[in-house]
């Protein structure tokens, strides 16, 4: 029973075969242990095989449909095999839709059916293919997208199809139209501006002058581009006052015009002078200061402000002869504003209430209209009697209003009314005639100076005044909304129509069109009039123009508007402050910035807000403008409210009331964060290069230093027998020489100057080599282990730049590790197929060589290794890591086409795995050449080295076999040299850096005479002349310095040889 539970799907033959087993099994129990029970295991470990390849393809497939790009498997026929999700998505077909059609049918591209389409090149041979192109979904519309497409292989290598990858790039697309549109509108902006945009250089010229300057001036932009700035300003006396200001702007930026708007005159091309209103701000460019000027022609404000002044005096007089004043009332009875003519007569109605200023009394005149006006929002008229004047009557029209800071005022228009309350008074006590009433009346009212009309109940005109009929014509006996707005019914909301009906006094403001010219503002009064039996006969209309005094306010709340804005809007952090340190008011950047919202800010003090050193101290802003400083600019750190520090330039200015007085400073705060942190990394960048540059210089004259004494020393080891007591000291100085070559080569490699020297190399070696050096750098508190493959890990690298990775390395690990701990280093061979790079996202097929760091150190976050690799990074204090070691390793890594990963969490230490392609070439071990074997030669060759102890070592080589030389110690002297030998020369010596011309500009003014003639060049490091990228160009002979005179001989044959 427990085998039938074991194999309960076993065929039927199997059965059979099984009863016959378990006889045996009952006769012979080792039977069952030695055959039947390991194949069942077998078959056991089948399943669980079966089920991990299940359980891997349905990861494989859960990745292949979420990826976030589109997916498509194609066979060699164009069939698509399988696409996933996304793709569906992009292409508008169903998966099932897709499959089995040409992949042509299913997302259309241009490049199908031409050599371009990615199958074809892909079957031709390439190992990826990646494009930019619009594909055509099945509705017709087109998406552009970035396709790439990659080989798709048989584990044996056989090529089925490809994948391609569509990455939708529509949204990176509308960014770059949408930078295009804003290159556009700002184009169109400056050319369609109706103010003059204008641009000084820091020599004072011209350097911008827009399409609204040529228009303003008459000068075309070619004319004024180039010419001085201030010949456009009058009169002369101004122009010394510009050439100092702008004297001192060009150094600093500043200036008393910067940031203001001024008004001064201006000169056109014909010489005539008119007014301009200019703000000047500042910009540098390229380390200059340069200023930006708006300009706008004011000659019709200027007219206009004129015009309206004359109004204000012909105003101010008729007040004042007609007996009428106008003032201005807050809602506490506080005197706001009285017209002069009363001025003179009540005094200054500065911190007054209204019924002590005119009545003289102690608390509000019974019957006031400002309470009620200010309640209904409603005009309301009113009489009063002026005691200080002798009971002078007036009539008081109350007009409600709300300024631009919200707070409701009335404006009273009392008009003087002694004469008709002298009319009345007769013609009460007259009442001898009609005519005689009719008479006076009408001269009181022809006297009054606003529009007067007396209307009917049936609406129709029976009196206008003169005003009123020299404003609105003569409409007598006519109706008044025919005559007046020509409509055919009485206008909605009629004043008369409510008078008629509840008898009271109603005022009410309105508009009235003026043609193409500006509306007129008016308040309409209308009262009724009775006859002698208490009857309505009548309306009174009295029309008063208010229209100055509502473009006025209108004015206000619009500048206020526009002052909001730009407050609110600016990129910088803003605020008011008063004299006693309260923050008034803060923008939206200072809000950002401080970390403190803006109604939370407001009634503060700033230094609660937004802290900085200077507090407290006279280094203050405040405290400098409140002794005296027109204007304070600072650099310091200001501290947030949760503890944060932001670098700052703050520049503070006065905040002065309209009469002059200072109410306190605005704050202007540029967060320089970012300016700071680019400082900090070009000085550490100075350091490197400065050091690199240092490194370089030392080690290409320490080569020239080894040169010579490697050939004097090998020669000298030539001439000496094998048995020469002082053959050991030739052996210990060649071997010295040997070490400080590679002390060279490692200067070189850190000043980036260093060839790279590629050639078979095994990775176990290199370690095994160097494990006693990285013990020693890492420290006795870190135990080091080396884990290496059975196998010779072959890899084409150079071995200095690999020393240096191992080095990089493990100096990071013993930073992670400053309590000490475990460092192990492991090689093994690692296989790059198609899933693994599916998987993984990197790499090419094949076989490579993986070298893993693992440290037992406090580890790093995702945020830390997502930046490890990046140049300057460093989580190390300042000075004590550059930010270049690891950088320096991925470098390396890649130029050996390599790849390099990081794995780690914080607290659980930190791996690096470094993959190298490896190769089957076997290693050549490095044999001394016996220079007695090298060939012999005739030829004569051109030496040129500005250094005298190589040039003498290469000739006396060269000389020794056979050779014949000829001598130059620079490069203008090795040109003259072969102009004067060029029939006998056969080759070039030349070394890369000399004085005067370059080897390099040797060998080409030497191959315009002589095409054909051959070189080698000589170096201590890769000059960037004869060498891209440290791959050395192909075609020229190169040997690096040091060199053995056996090497120099057979590069030297080689050459001649080709």
């Amino acid at each position: 029973m427990i085998l039938l539970s074991v194999i309960p799907s076993l065929p039927t033959w199997m059965w059979a075969m099984l009863d016959a087993t378990l006889l045996v099994i009952l006769l012979s129990p080792a039977l069952y242990f030695f055959v039947l029970r390991p194949l069942m295991l077998q078959i056991s470990e089948r399943k669980q095989a079966e089920e991990r390849t299940k359980l891997a393809y349905v990861e494989l497939n859960q990745i292949f449909n979420t990826a976030a790009d589109g997916m498509r498997l194609i066979d060699k026929d164009f069939n698509v095999l399988r696409v996933n999700d996304t793709f569906s998505t992009l292409s508008g077909v169903s998966r099932d839709e897709a499959t089995g059609k040409k992949c042509y049918e299913v997302f259309r591209g241009p490049m199908c059916f031409t050599p371009d389409c990615p199958l074809i090149r892909i079957l031709g041979g390439e190992k990826c293919v990646e494009y930019e192109v619009e594909k055509e979904r099945k509705d017709g519309t087109k998406i552009p997208c970035i396709v790439t497409g990659t080989p798709f292989r048989e584990p044996d290598g056989e090529l089925i199809g490809i994948v391609e990858d569509f990455k939708d790039v529509t949204i990176h697309k509308q960014a770059e139209e949408a930078i295009h549109e804003s290159e556009e509108r700002f184009r169109s902006i400056s050319t369609s501006a109706q103010d003059g945009i204008i641009m000084i250089d820091n020599e004072g010229n011209i350097s911008y002058w827009n399409e609204a300057a040529e228009r303003i001036f008459g000068y075309t932009k070619e004319e004024a581009i180039g010419k001085e700035a201030h010949i456009f300003i009058g009169p002369e006396g101004y122009h010394e006052a510009y050439k100092k200001g702008f004297s001192d702007f060009k150094e600093t930026g500043q200036g008393s015009v910067v940031g203001n708007t001024l008004e001064l005159s201006a000169i056109r091309k014909g010489g005539e002078e008119f007014p301009v209103e200019l703000s000047v701000s500042s910009v540098k460019v390229k380390g200059k200061w340069h200023s930006i000027g708006i300009l706008r022609d004011i000659t019709e404000r200027k007219r206009i402000e004129k015009e309206v002044q004359s109004l204000k005096q012909q105003m101010e007089f008729i007040l004042g002869a007609t007996k009428t004043g106008l003032d201005i009332i807050d809602s506490e009875f506080n005197m706001r504003y009285i017209d002069p003519e009363w001025g003179k007569i009540y005094g200054d109605p500065a911190g007054r209430k209204c019924y002590e200023y005119y009545m003289g009394r102690s608390e509000i005149c019974p019957g006031c209209g400002i309470p009620k006006a200010l309640e209904t929002k409603t005009i309301t008229v009113t009489e009063e009697v002026l005691v200080k004047e002798g009971n002078r009557p007036i009539q008081v029209t109350t007009i409600p209003f709300q300024n631009e800071k919200g707070e409701w005022l009335v404006a009273e228009v009392n008009v003087d009314i002694t004469e008709r309350k002298k009319a009345e008074e007769a013609l009460r006590a007259a009442l001898m005639t009609a005519e005689d009433e009719r008479l006076k009346s009408k001269s009181i009212i022809e006297s009054i100076g606003e529009p007067l009309g007396i209307i009917d109940t049936d609406f129709r005109f029976v009196y206008q005044n003169k005003v009123h009929r020299d404003t609105y014509g003569e409409h007598s006996g006519k109706l008044c909304y025919k005559a007046i707005k020509n409509r055919d019914k009485i206008c909605e909301g009629c004043q008369l129509a409510e008078c008629f009906r509840d008898g009271n006094v109603h005022s009410k403001e309105r508009v009235v069109p003026r043609g193409d010219g500006p509306p007129l503002y008016v308040v309409n009064t209308v009262s009724p009039l009775r006859d002698s039996s208490g009857k309505i006969v009548a309306g009174i209309e009295l029309i008063r123009d208010i229209t100055e005094w509502r473009l006025a306010e209108e004015s206000i709340k619009l500048a206020h508007a526009e002052l909001d804005q730009i407050f609110n809007t600016s990129a910088d952090g803003m605020s008011v402050v008063d004299k006693e340190f309260n923050v008034l008011r803060v923008n939206n950047t200072f809000a950002k910035l401080s970390g403190i919202g803006q109604d939370e800010a407001v009634g503060k003090k700033c230094y609660e807000v937004f802290r900085s050193s200077e507090c407290h101290t006279p280094n203050c802003p405040l405290t400098r403008i409140l002794g005296g400083e027109d204007r304070v600019e600072i650099d310091t750190e200001k501290e947030r409210n949760d503890g944060i520090r932001i670098p700052c330039i703050v520049t503070a200015n006065p905040f002065r009331g309209p009469d002059g007085a200072l109410i306190g400073i605005v704050e202007n705060f540029t967060d320089i964060t970012e300016r700071k942190k680019l400082e900090e990394q070009l000085l550490q960048a100075q350091k490197m290069e400065a050091v690199g540059q240092l490194a370089g210089g030392i080690a290409h004259d320490f080569n020239n230093i080894l040169t010579a004494i490697i050939g004097f020393g090998t020669l000298l080891k030539t001439e000496m027998s094998k048995d020469d007591p002082l053959s050991n000291y030739v052996k210990q100085i060649l071997a010295s020489s040997e070490r400080a070559t590679k002390l060279t080569q490692a200067l070189l490699a850190f000043s980036r100057k260093q060839i790279i020297n590629l050639r078979a190399i095994n990775l176990n070696e290199i370690i095994i080599a160097l494990e006693k050096l990285l013990s020693r750098l890492i420290g006795e508190d870190i135990e080091l282990s080396t884990v290496l493959a059975d196998e010779d890990l072959t890899v084409m690298g150079d071995s200095t730049q690999i020393e240096q990775v191992l080095m990089n390395l493990a100096t990071n690990a013993r930073d992670a590790m400053p309590d000490g701990g475990q460092l192990t280093i492991r090689t093994e061979i690692a296989p790059f197929d198609n899933e693994y790079i599916k998987t993984h996202g990197y790499g090419k097929p094949g076989l490579y060589a993986l070298i893993s760091f693992e440290d037992s150190g406090v580890g790093m976050d995702v945020k830390t290794r997502d930046r490890i690799f990046e140049p300057f990074y460093t989580t190390k204090e300042v000075g004590k890591g550059t930010g270049l070691g690891l950088a320096m390793v991925y470098g390396i890594i890649k130029q050996h086409d390599g790849y390099i990963n990081v794995y780690s969490e914080s607290g659980k230490g930190t791996t690096f795995k470094v993959y190298l392609p490896l190769i089957r070439s076997r290693i050549e071990e490095e044999k001394s050449a016996d220079i007695s074997i090298v060939e012999r030669g005739t030829e004569t060759v051109l030496v040129a080295e500005d250094d005298a102890q190589i040039r003498d070592l290469t000739k006396h080589v060269l000389e020794g076999f056979g050779y014949q030389v000829m001598e130059a110690g620079d490069g203008e002297e090795a040109i003259s040299v072969f102009n004067e030998n060029k029939d006998r020369i056969q080759l070039l010596i030349l070394d890369v850096v000399m004085p005067k011309k370059n080897g390099k500009e040797v060998y080409d003014e030497i191959k315009k005479i002589r095409p054909d003639i051959k070189a080698i060049f000589t170096s201590g490091y890769n000059a960037e002349i004869i060498h891209k990228k440290g791959i050395l160009e192909k075609g020229l002979g190169f040997i690096t310095k040091p060199f053995l005179p056996q090497e120099l001989l057979k590069k030297v044959r080689e050459v001649l040889d080709k």
